[in-house]
């Protein structure tokens, strides 16, 4: 039987004939993109998402460039109880710049099902501060800044130490970024800032902060790039020169092919609300990686 025949026995609701007919046919083309991906297709419809799955994966692994890939493997892993990694497909697919009108609506679903997850799973584990904490970044991706807020104020309560929650919330402007930042091992930004050292440049920084200072703009390069589904990023960084106060500081800037940036210079754009910023921060937040430096400067 040839693939649009197994194909027509599926789209007839005859999935027993299909799936022998898909078998049948991955046994003489275990690689073939298409098959993997109806096969799969057909077991998570049938309540086998785990088996399903490793056809979906052999299918986007075996042609990246196909959107339907992406989908159909993300709402599997959607099926499965599986939102995050479900997001991390769709985020994959902007990166190597796929796109497909589905996408949108599967993402405020997999959104949907991230929140619905942590709230199931704080109903189990109250105070937890780590799930009170993914549930903040969730709600902040659906836009609702104030229970996001709340969320991460609360997970502080249960765990005042709690390094990621003070980075998210300290995009809000409370200082808990630099509590986050201490915890990396800049310990002098967890200083009030009238004791606080003043880095004027790169060079002033004292030798024992550096590998504490550029292992933070390595995650955050990775994150932004991850988190805004950029092609790369741009990192940089000016000492005193057109600054009126010099301060240390570096730039990640997300980056597209052929985005017109030039030198030091690229395009700017203003956010449509606090909101959409919001969002955006909490897409970069949630996408540094889950561990910390295990060395720290003194």
């Amino acid at each position: 039987m040839a693939l649009r025949d197994a194909i027509a026995e599926h789209r007839a609701g005859r999935m027993t004939a299909a799936e022998t007919a898909y078998r049948s046919l991955i046994q003489a083309q275990p690689h073939d993109a298409g098959i993997n991906h109806h096969l799969g297709v057909l077991l998570v419809q049938t309540g086998r998402a785990d088996e399903g799955l490793n056809y979906l994966r052999a299918a986007l692994e075996a042609n990246g460039a196909e959107p339907l890939y992406y989908f159909s493997l993300a709402k599997g892993l959607l099926a499965a109880g599986n939102p995050a990694e479900a997001g991390t497909v769709l985020r994959q697919a902007g990166q190597v710049g796929v796109a497909d009108k589905r996408f949108e609506p599967l993402k405020a679903q997999i959104r949907d099902a991230a929140v619905a997850q942590y709230r199931q799973a704080l109903a189990a584990r109250p105070g937890d501060a780590v799930l009170l904490d993914n549930l903040g970044t969730a709600l902040l991706a659906q836009g609702k800044v104030e229970d996001a807020i709340a969320c991460y104020r609360e997970a502080l309560t249960h765990q005042p130490d709690f390094a990621e929650a003070h980075f998210h919330l300290g995009a809000f402007g409370n200082g808990s970024r630099m509590k986050f930042l201490a915890n990396l091992g800049l310990k002098q930004a967890a200083l009030p800032p009238h004791e606080r050292p003043h880095i004027p440049t790169l060079t002033d920084l004292p030798a024992d902060a550096l590998p504490g200072y550029f292992a933070l703009v390595q995650r955050v390069a990775a994150a932004v790039e991850s988190g805004t589904g950029a092609d790369g990023t741009f990192v940089a960084m000016n000492n005193k020169i057109s600054q009126s106060v010099p301060h240390l500081h570096t730039h990640v800037v997300p980056r597209r092919r052929k985005d017109g940036l030039r030198g030091f210079f690229w395009p700017r754009t203003k956010y449509g609300s606090e909101t959409e910023a919001a969002v955006l921060a909490a897409a970069i937040t949630a996408a540094l990686p889950s561990s910390l430096p295990s060395s720290r400067p003194s």
